[in-house]
């Protein structure tokens, strides 16, 4: 899906939209708002990560802290002893099956 799609907030608003492209190259169907994206890997380099690295620098976090420590409802997971340090650079040891647990929030 060659397509672009920015948005720019201000408190929390939305000041400016654009989304441009082809959904389908084979019908050459245009991209539209409803589409989904696949970010693939780079949700968490482009977002995770800097928003974590302003929790850490604001003293809300540490890399240290384990998932469960801020986050409750991993509680009882296998998953919940890992640290945010290894979440964020994928040595958590996290199997598929851990993955895709259903997690009520």
């Amino acid at each position: 899906m060659p397509a672009v799609a920015i948005s720019v907030f201000h408190c929390g608003e939305v000041i400016a939209e654009v989304i441009h492209g082809v959904a389908d190259l084979d019908s050459g169907r245009p991209i539209d708002r409803a589409d989904w994206w696949d970010l693939a890997s780079l949700t968490k380099t482009l977002v995770t990560l800097p928003e974590v690295l302003y929790l850490v620098a604001a003293g809300r976090i540490r890399l240290g802290d384990s998932l469960s420590a801020v986050w409750s409802a991993v509680g009882g997971f296998p998953i919940e002893a890992a640290t945010i340090a290894q979440l964020l650079s994928y040595d958590a040891g996290m199997l598929d099956s851990v993955a895709n647990a259903s997690i009520e929030v």
